[in-house]
């Protein structure tokens, strides 16, 4: 009989399993001491791409070898597989109702390795998280001398099924959090624009890599204290203003709070531009403060654009794309044509090779044109090639 603090300190483990994964295995190895199990293995499907992540594996004559095998060999010819799929449930499973026994003897799975490690009686406990996600599954063997799960271990195992439902649906949507979270942080350091995400009193909560390089050079805008700080004492009262309005502001408000303000920096290169704006996260109520998104442009970076990109959308050639990244640059016609070593006449050419392509009139449409594509950061890499 399983006492009823041994029943808490498995539901204990189980639960805090999404945040110490040690825990997994002292919930695994405690069920096995008190199912009398030979060897267990914890199988959770975690990841958005379906792939499953083995929590915990262990028993009473738990063998590494054995399980190396399986995963070796035998996982994809475990004829417990096919009987499951055409009849799937959750609950509580004798591995003689999949499977009768007799027939799992003549398999090259029960003699190479079940009979092999003594794994003679299985108990399959497969059941669906909470989340909804992929189902998940709880294995148990048994030696030869053990014989089937008592059926109180069994009530046991039916009884921790509500609790493992919660726990692995705690950790699917833990892992798929941080999922989305990497994923939004890829997305936002594939940018050029800098953006800072503060909290609500103001303190630096997230940065991307465009942001680190510019905090980095402290030329304009810097993080002192974990907060952002304009370089120019002139602007800093304007910029701290413009972050308090956008973190006070209410859903309701009928003017959109935020602003945007002009960072002079210290050396020769020219002022940074900041957009200062609210963020209200989904889970966030009206009635508390916001986060602040401020984004910030650098005049002085790269605006190129790669060829593969310019000939792929407009046939542009290499010459051509020359040509485009110069105008994006702020070059003239002239100043491109002594840069690439050829005539102005040459240059007018193409400048008008590149009109027609893009079905614009004039050399400002074409610029802005370019100017409205899409760009990541590695695109940078790619130059002017002037």
């Amino acid at each position: 009989m399983i006492s009823i603090a041994t029943f808490s300190e498995l539901v204990a483990s189980l639960h805090a399993g999404p945040f110490e994964d040690e825990s997994w295995q002292r919930f695994l190895t405690l069920l096995c001491e008190s199912t009398q199990t030979a060897s267990g293995v914890f199988l959770c499907h975690t990841h958005s791409d379906g792939s499953a992540q083995i929590l915990a594996g262990g028993g009473l004559n738990f063998s590494q070898e054995s399980y190396d095998l399986y995963n070796g060999h035998f996982a994809a010819r475990d004829p417990y597989l096919a009987p499951f799929q055409r009849n799937p449930r959750a609950g509580v499973i004798d591995g003689d109702e999949l499977l009768p026994r007799e027939q799992l003897k003549k398999t090259e799975f029960f003699n190479d390795l079940l009979d092999r490690f003594d794994l003679h009686y299985s108990t399959l406990l497969p059941f669906a998280p909470a989340t909804g996600q992929a189902e998940s599954l709880l294995t148990l063997w048994r030696g030869k001398q053990q014989g089937h799960m008592p059926a109180e271990h069994e009530a046991l195992l039916a009884a921790l099924i509500p609790h493992l439902k919660s726990a692995v649906g705690i950790k699917q949507a833990l892992v798929a959090a941080g999922e989305r979270a990497l994923r939004a942080e890829a997305a936002l350091d594939a940018t050029p624009t800098a953006a800072f995400l503060l909290q609500a009193d103001g303190s630096l909560a997230y940065m991307n890599k465009a942001a680190e390089h510019l905090a980095r050079r402290q030329d304009g805008i810097r993080i002192l204290r974990n907060r952002l700080v304009a370089s120019d004492v002139s602007r800093q009262a304007r910029l701290q203003a413009l972050i308090s309005f956008a973190a006070a502001a209410s859903g309701a408000a009928s003017v959109q709070p935020g602003g945007a303000v002009t960072l002079p920096r210290a050396s020769s290169e020219r002022s940074l531009y900041a957009l200062v704006s609210p963020l209200r996260l989904a889970n966030q109520g009206q009635g508390f403060p916001a986060h602040v998104l401020v984004l910030i442009t650098n005049a002085e970076a790269s605006t190129a654009l790669p060829r593969e990109i310019l000939s792929v959308l407009f046939g542009f050639t290499s010459s051509e794309v020359e040509v485009a990244n110069g105008l994006l640059a702020g070059l003239s016609l002239e100043q491109i044509a002594e840069a690439r070593e050829v005539s102005q006449g040459t240059a007018r050419t193409q400048l008008k090779s590149l009109l027609h392509k893009t079905a614009t009139r004039r050399q400002g449409e074409l610029i802005r044109l370019l100017l409205s594509l899409p760009k990541t950061l590695p695109m940078e890499s790619s130059g002017t090639g002037l």
